[in-house]
C-alpha cells in the first residue's frame, strides 16, 4: 500500500515535472520579455 503511494507520487512527479516545466518556461519567457523590451 505505502509502496504503491510511493510509486504513484514518483510517477505523478515525473509526468508534471516534464509538463510544468516547457509551462514555467514560457511563462518565464512571457514575464522577461516584455520587461526586458520596457527597460
Amino acid at each position: 500500500m505505502v509502496g504503491k503511494k510511493i510509486l504513484n507520487f514518483f510517477f505523478q512527479w515525473h509526468f508534471l515535472k516534464w509538463h510544468a516545466l516547457p509551462f514555467l518556461l514560457a511563462t518565464a519567457v512571457v514575464i522577461f520579455v516584455p520587461a526586458k523590451r520596457l527597460s
